[in-house]
């Protein structure tokens, strides 16, 4: 596979970003649009958060391009029902991200456009059809599959929407997500979506330096927002998806289908999980806010915003090694899931020792 699709979309993409964004900061200020202070804010300045704003238009234009230039220099490519349906879910989510930046959504608005974004793919013959051994279980019906399917792409979009809670956290760990996806394409010889990842990464690049280098003293600090995070956890759950997919036209059968994408998003969706069991634990609402997330307590501990930041990074990096040195030991995918629950409730534990330590 020709890598200039790769290097096209990446790099328009980036390009666009840092074009688009400081556009975006200034119609900000203009209309007086900010992400407002308040006692679970981290920050301490108002600072726009339409940065989300900048990632599909990016994406998509930069991509159109380098498929246009892959066309004219390589063979036809071919765009199927799978690639209609994941642009269509993606500008749903987008849109009511951004109403919802605009103008605060209610909960149900919000998770009913998230249902019917996740319906699109079953819509389009694209479920889960295989757990690859999770819990014992292998193939599995479309009456359980499809809902799953629809179950997991919301509980991944709003993983990523509660991980977003300081600088860079959330694009980090999904650059880092994408780029196992990038590999992962390249390798099947999959052009169409190498690029359309390629292109996510690239404005989450030019995001990125807005986001941590910027000052919002000086109105150059953006925040996502959820016009960003949605569109960035719906687009992981379709890349997940296509890659646990059991479908000999796409992909050959791989016993590491699953392990894979569950890996690479560990430190988001274990985290909400374990947010949810608490909150349950203490009576209180799922939609009720609190800082109960990882990062606020790396926070507590006396680390600051990039302090945190790094070790989140670090975390995630950790545990993809972890599991595929254990992968590559042959060892089963319920004993590294197991595994992996473990180190994530020692490694809490010791940071509500530290944290009471602190107090």
């Amino acid at each position: 596979m020709s890598y200039l699709i790769i290097f096209i979309s990446l790099f328009l993409s980036s390009a666009l970003g840092f074009i688009i964004i400081p556009r975006i900061l200034k119609y900000c200020s203009n209309k007086n649009l900010y992400d407002r202070m308040d006692e679970r804010k981290l920050h301490t300045s108002n600072v726009p958060r339409l940065g989300g704003m900048s990632f599909l238009p990016s994406m998509l234009l930069s991509f159109i391009i380098a498929i246009i230039v892959y066309h004219f220099t390589a063979f036809e490519i071919k765009i199927n029902l799978w690639t209609i349906g994941v642009v269509s879910g993606m500008v749903i989510v987008y849109v009511v991200g951004l109403v919802d930046d605009y103008s605060e959504l209610s909960p149900k608005t919000k998770y009913l456009a998230q249902f019917i974004a996740a319906a699109l793919m079953p819509l389009c013959g694209l479920y889960m059809n295989n757990l690859y051994g999770l819990f014992g279980i292998y193939e599995i019906s479309p009456f359980v599959g499809i809902p799953l399917t629809i179950f997991l792409i919301m509980f991944v979009n709003n993983s990523i929407n509660l991980i977003d809670g300081i600088d860079g956290l959330a694009a980090s760990l999904c650059i880092i997500a994408l780029f196992v996806f990038l590999l992962t394409f390249i390798q099947g010889e999959l052009p169409v979506y190498s690029a359309l990842v390629a292109g996510m990464i690239g404005v989450l690049i030019s995001y990125l330096y807005f986001n941590i280098l910027g000052k919002a003293e000086k109105g150059t600090k953006i925040f996502m927002g959820d016009s960003g995070s949605l569109l960035l956890g719906y687009m992981l759950s379709f890349f997940a998806l296509k890659h646990c997919v059991n479908n000999a036209l796409v992909m050959p059968y791989r016993d590491y289908a699953l392990m894979l994408p569950l890996t690479i998003l560990i430190i988001p969706t274990f985290d909400v999980v374990r947010v949810i069991i608490v909150r349950k634990l203490h009576g209180l609402s799922m939609s009720q806010p609190d800082k109960r997330h990882i990062h606020h307590k790396l926070l507590a501990i006396g680390l600051n915003q990039h302090q945190t930041l790094g070790v989140l990074i670090v975390a995630q990096l950790c545990y993809i090694a972890l599991n595929y040195a254990l992968y590559i030991m042959q060892l089963n995918c319920n004993i590294i899931l197991a595994i992996d629950v473990a180190i994530f409730i020692f490694g809490n534990w010791i940071l509500n020792v530290l944290k009471k330590e602190e107090e």
